[in-house]
């Protein structure tokens, strides 16, 4: 179920929940992306509807913030919880891991995906990077 907050359409998941639909995505076949809003990111919504309209076709959009959360309570339509990024990023870095799957890094300034990307690597061996800009 989503979640209207000032025009942006949260999925109304736990952080377990998010990672089972992670998982479904990364074995479904095709392009998608997932997205953690904050509110600041909300605000931005509310002021570009192209970037609202990018934000609300991500396959899965994740409360990423307190701000979110409670908007979402004082709008009178609460999520379960926040659903940090960094938090279902490693988790699902995690999960490659253990399948053998690959991950590519994009954004940042230059030389942040490649350092995030050895840093993984690190943290979960087996990790492959195929990739990053």
């Amino acid at each position: 179920m989503k979640v209207n907050v000032m025009g942006v359409l949260f999925d109304n998941v736990t952080m377990e929940q998010a990672l089972e639909q992670g998982k479904a995505l990364l074995a479904s076949p095709g392009a998608k992306y997932c997205v953690t809003p904050n509110a600041e990111m909300v605000y931005e919504a509310m002021h570009n509807p192209d970037f609202a309209a990018l934000l609300n076709q991500a396959a899965l959009v994740l409360p990423d913030g307190a701000g979110a959360v409670l908007g979402a309570k004082i709008l009178g339509t609460p999520l379960k919880e926040k659903v940090a990024g960094i938090e279902f990023a490693e988790n699902l870095a995690k999960h490659l891991a253990s399948t053998g799957e690959s991950l590519y890094l994009l954004g940042g300034k230059p030389g942040v995906a490649e350092l995030a990307g050895e840093k993984l690597k690190e943290k979960y061996p087996g990790l492959i990077v195929c990739g990053t800009a």
